[in-house]
């Protein structure tokens, strides 16, 4: 495989399993920060919320463009390592 297109696989299942620790954590982290500040704490969990919606809402779109791109450098690696070798499809001369 090639170099980049394994670190954009790495970084798309790293950012689908901190995505689905995301989605399955971020009802209990608010519930605890809300619990432990009080009723005071409006203005700061009304940010934590849009943060954590925000990456709720980034990580798995995000992940998904990083495979696709993963699997473009692939194609276009293997396509272009093939033709420098020879060893490619023969190619129309017009």
């Amino acid at each position: 495989m090639y170099p980049t297109a394994k670190k954009c696989v790495i970084w798309a299942v790293c950012l689908f399993v901190f995505g689905a620790l995301a989605m399955a954590w971020t009802t209990d982290l608010y519930m605890l920060i809300a619990d432990r500040m009080g009723a005071n704490a409006q203005v700061g969990t009304a940010v934590l919320t849009t943060v954590l919606n925000g990456l709720r809402w980034s990580l798995f779109p995000t992940g998904a463009a990083l495979i696709g791109a993963a699997v473009v450098i692939q194609a276009l690696s293997s396509d272009s390592a093939a033709s420098r070798d020879g060893s490619g499809p023969a190619r129309r001369e017009s």
